[in-house]
């Protein structure tokens, strides 16, 4: 379905029934993609408040709508709230659903994501330096933790722990600052040996990546070394 149509069949759905709340979550989708975030917003309270009603407060659902306000928060670079947002629903996963759960690791994801965007955005904001460094070593932290519990239940070859590692990857190498030698030899090693002892070969483009950035991290080690005899 296209976006109209998409839009035409939620309204349809929410005739029939007012509380449908997958077709409220659904418009605010639509919304946030056309850039509207405060129509996103509006869908997003409407459904969090018959969620809530229905489950409690303590629901996985009520997370995952959580989860979707924090994107619309960044939207509106709103970074307070989308932090403590994401917080939030990662803590009802946790009691809900326990540490073990992929359900948790994927909310873990999510936290990793949101901290990155802040960092993201706030760069330029003229207060970087440990604050921002600050948001980068906490989205690591949750990245290692997502990983860390998919590799526990799924196996560390499993296409989902692959895709987590291609999710950090991409934030890392959009953010400079994150590039370490700590974070390349606990994330890019493990990842190129992972495609290697899959498939033999680098045949995935992220694989490759991460086997730029440990040649990237070499020659910075290499030229410090330099300038420092």
């Amino acid at each position: 379905l296209d976006s109209a149509e998409s839009e035409s069949f939620y309204k349809q759905a929410l005739v029939l029934d007012p509380k449908a709340t997958p077709a409220l979550i659904g418009l605010s989708r639509l919304e946030r993609d056309r850039k509207q975030p405060e129509k996103a917003m509006a869908y997003l309270r409407e459904a969090m408040g018959y969620l809530q009603n229905f489950h409690g407060y303590r629901h996985i659902e009520v997370a995952r709508c959580q989860r979707d306000m924090a994107g619309v928060c960044l939207m509106q670079d709103d970074f307070q709230t989308a932090k403590q947002v994401i917080v939030k629903a990662r803590k009802i996963v946790t009691e809900v659903c326990g540490k073990q759960s992929l359900e948790y690791a994927d909310f873990m994801m999510s936290e990793g994501d949101v901290l990155v965007d802040i960092a993201s955005k706030t760069a330029d904001s003229g207060n970087k330096n440990q604050a921002q460094h600050k948001l980068w070593n906490d989205s690591i932290a949750a990245y290692r933790e997502a990983i860390g519990q998919q590799k526990l239940v799924m196996g560390e070859k499993h296409p989902a722990v692959l895709t987590s590692y291609d999710r950090l990857i991409a934030n890392v190498v959009e953010q400079p600052g994150m590039l370490t030698e700590d974070v390349v030899a606990e994330f890019a090693k493990p990842r190129v040996e992972m495609e290697l002892s899959m498939s033999g070969t680098l045949q995935r483009a992220s694989a490759f990546e991460w086997l730029q950035m440990l040649v990237q991290v070499h020659a910075a080690h290499q030229l410090q070394q330099e300038q420092q005899r």
